[in-house]
């Protein structure tokens, strides 16, 4: 197994400094980096604008006298549009250094680690965004507030913890994927993934803090409720 020298060639600060100096003279001279940083900038100064406008949206479309089949789609327009700020600029930034002549091996494997990490980073922001007091979950789905704000917090928790893990992971065995081997890294990497993946899933399924924990609280003679902890010990 190569274990050690693949980790010493992950934290080689090397390949990491000459990736990133990559990413910071594209940063500077891509017109179309520019034009996502002026675009994220126009989201980020109209925010609290964006924000009162699903709120109203949502109002009107949760009203049975003022609603029209375009109310919600304006919202999730609008809820897309507040989690674009960071995943946009990842995604472009990261497919504009892609297509460099001079990127290395190991930047090609930051930069498609980039997109996907800018992929679920939307993912996560547009949720969380979703799950917001007044918003779509809670003025047009009529979502509990205790799941909502169990999502949201559970939400957070993946993106400090999962997305980070996910990108590591990805870069490991796309930087080894000519080194031959078994992947020990790799493979370490992506069980301290799914090990992160399972901890949620724990929390977010848990019986009595769960996000079913109120539904089986008032089911509790039925045989869905009674079963449901087996149920849940065995996903686990």
């Amino acid at each position: 197994y190569n274990l050690p020298s693949e980790a010493a060639a992950l934290v080689n600060p090397g390949p990491w400094l000459t990736t990133g100096n990559l990413l910071v003279a594209q940063a500077v001279t891509s017109p179309i980096f520019i034009l996502a940083c002026l675009a994220t900038a126009g989201i980020l100064w109209f925010r609290k604008s964006l924000l009162s406008r699903i709120e109203t949206t949502v109002g009107l479309a949760g009203n049975p006298a003022s609603y029209r089949f375009s109310l919600p789609i304006q919202a999730v327009v609008l809820t897309f549009l507040l989690a674009l700020p960071g995943p946009l600029l990842l995604l472009i930034l990261a497919g504009e250094v892609q297509t460099l002549q001079e990127t290395t091996e190991f930047s090609r494997a930051i930069a498609t680690g980039l997109i996907g990490l800018a992929y679920r980073f939307f993912l996560l922001r547009w949720l969380r965004t979703l799950l917001l007091p007044h918003g779509l979950a809670d003025g047009f789905f009529h979502w509990p507030k205790r799941n909502m704000i169990l999502l949201r917090r559970e939400a957070g928790f993946l993106m400090i913890s999962f997305l980070p893990a996910v990108f590591i992971t990805q870069v490991t065995f796309l930087a080894n994927s000519h080194a031959g081997g078994g992947y020990p890294l790799g493979r370490l990497l992506l069980i301290g993934t799914l090990s992160i993946l399972l901890f949620f899933f724990y929390r977010f399924l848990h019986p009595r803090t769960g996000v079913c924990q109120h539904f089986l609280h008032l089911h509790s003679h039925q045989l869905f409720a009674r079963i449901y902890p087996l149920i849940f010990f065995s996903i686990m």
